[in-house]
């Protein structure tokens, strides 16, 4: 079960398994948990949709009540909360272990793009015009590297609050991988094994390669969506066209596209590429506008994001965080043009929307929702 290349990090990933059989947890018995050079990993000889694990609620690191510290680039822990004891508390030191046997904080402050302190100016200029809060305000590193690890739920009808779950957090993403579900108060997993035997989560939200890069410091080459940048571009034929960045709810889900037509502007909430979006379709369904006026719309809309996204490409330096934005950028670019944008015409139209019921901020350009402690478009 065990398959790593560091004694140390052998002995914690034993830990975390005898921590999941005392807690009546289950692993796959042909599951292994994989260590490379400081990468974690999940792998199983398991039949797609089998169950890979199922993590008690007893082992659910409560994160959010322990007073983090960084020391000598070591994730330390304070004061921790009375509630956090027997399991829990065992589970919580093996974790820390883990984290910092692995150097998952300075390879953080190295590598992630909202931490780096080598990012070129032209970088950050050139990715804050997708994401216009990007470079605004540097995290707290500790929280970063908790809200990119931790799923939420609620304990005893309490609003939901982050918690670690161990083995559970040692998946990497894919865009096909599996879902983390709730179970008996606790989390479980499926088998979905992609490029060999290496079991995968889908972090999910639908994000797209940039949202990756500037939420969980990796450029995802498993994206299959590419979420429009804040716009205003005027459209030949057509006039002003306002893309915002109001497009999911408040729980993190994308909310359909709306469409206010307004004082010769036309303001849309949200647009989307990929081969599950037609955008075209959309935002006919949303608007009644005429196809080929959609058309050219959407046309506009994805050159502005083409050259926004070959911005970053060539202002890229060979810094890890830069080259980790220059690559999801490419992704991205990739997604957009090789996406279609006509449908069948069957997107549902979403609701009708006036500019009474549009708060003052829903097409603020620029915004991002904080969600569930990630940023977002």
């Amino acid at each position: 079960m065990l398959d790593s290349d560091d004694a140390v990090t052998t002995d914690l990933l034993g830990g975390l398994l005898e921590l999941l059989a005392d807690g009546g947890g289950w692993l796959h018995p042909g599951a292994r948990l994989v260590a490379r050079a400081g990468q974690l990993s999940v792998h199983a000889s398991a039949e797609p949709g089998e169950l890979l694990l199922r993590v008690p609620a007893e082992l659910l690191v409560r994160v959010g009540r322990v007073d983090w510290s960084i020391s000598d680039g070591l994730l330390t822990p304070g004061a921790i909360s009375p509630e956090i004891d027997g399991l829990e508390l065992e589970a919580l030191f093996v974790l820390i272990g883990l984290l910092n046997q692995t150097a998952k904080i300075p390879d953080l402050l190295a590598t992630h793009p909202l931490l780096a302190d080598d990012l070129p100016p032209r970088v950050v200029e050139a990715v804050s015009a997708l994401r216009p809060s990007f470079g605004s305000a540097r995290p707290d590193p500790v929280s970063l590297l908790w809200s990119t690890r931790c799923f939420r739920t609620s304990f005893d009808g309490s609003a939901p609050e982050p918690v670690a779950v161990p083995i559970l957090e040692l998946m990497n993403h894919h865009s096909r991988g599996a879902l983390a579900e709730p179970a008996a108060g606790g989390f479980a997993a499926q088998a979905q094994a992609l490029h060999g035997d290496e079991c995968f989560l889908d972090y999910g939200r639908n994000r797209d390669a940039i949202s990756m890069a500037v939420v969980y410091g990796f450029a995802d080459a498993s994206a299959q969506c590419a979420h429009s940048a804040p716009l205003q571009i005027d459209v030949p034929g057509v006039g002003r066209v306002v893309i915002s960045a109001h497009g999911r709810n408040g729980s993190g889900e994308l909310l359909p596209m709306n469409v206010l037509m307004e004082d010769s502007q036309i303001l849309l909430n949200r647009m989307t590429f990929g081969n599950s979006h037609a955008p075209v379709s959309e935002l006919v369904a949303a608007s009644g506008l005429d196809i080929s006026v959609a058309r050219r719309i959407v046309d506009s809309i994805r050159e502005t994001n083409v050259v926004l996204l070959e911005e970053v490409s060539s202002a890229s330096s060979d810094t890890p965080a830069a080259v980790t934005l220059r690559k999801a950028a490419e992704i991205q670019r990739l997604v957009i043009m090789n996406s279609r944008v006509d449908g069948d015409f069957t997107a549902k139209a979403s609701h009708s929307v006036t500019s009474e019921q549009i708060s003052e901020d829903y097409f603020d350009l620029g915004q991002w929702r904080k969600i569930n402690g990630h940023l977002d478009f």
